[in-house]
C-alpha cells in the first residue's frame, strides 16, 4: 500500500481464500462528500503489475474528476442525440453515491 491508494495481494496475501491462486490489485477513489469507491483488477500471480497500477492510476483519476465533468457541460453542444448527458451523469452518480452509502443494494 502506499499514499495513492493501490494496494496488491499476491497469491496466499488474499485476504479471500479463494482468490489464493490470483492476484488482486485495488485502488480507492474519493467522490466527495465522505463517499469513496474501490476498484479492483484480477488476474493471474504472474500479471504485467506495473501495467495495472498504471490502468488503475488513470482509472481512479477519471473517477475522482467526475464532479468537474459534470459541471462543464461542454458534451452538451457536441451530443448528436441532443442528449443531456450532464443531467444523465448526475443521476447515475447519485445512483452511485445511494450504492456506495449502502441505501441502495445491488444484485
Amino acid at each position: 500500500s502506499d499514499e495513492t491508494g493501490i494496494r496488491a495481494f499476491i497469491g496466499a496475501e488474499s485476504p479471500l481464500s479463494t482468490m489464493r491462486d490470483c492476484s488482486v490489485v485495488t485502488a480507492d477513489y474519493d467522490l466527495g462528500d465522505g463517499l469513496k469507491g474501490r476498484v479492483a483488477i484480477v488476474g493471474p500471480r504472474r500479471m504485467d503489475y506495473e501495467k495495472v497500477v498504471d490502468n488503475l492510476r488513470t482509472l481512479k483519476a477519471e473517477m475522482e474528476k467526475i464532479e468537474n465533468c459534470i459541471n462543464c457541460r461542454a458534451c452538451t453542444r457536441k451530443c448528436p442525440y441532443e442528449l443531456s448527458t450532464p443531467e444523465l451523469l448526475k443521476k447515475n452518480l447519485a445512483d452511485y453515491r445511494r450504492v456506495l452509502a449502502g441505501e441502495i443494494k445491488v444484485q
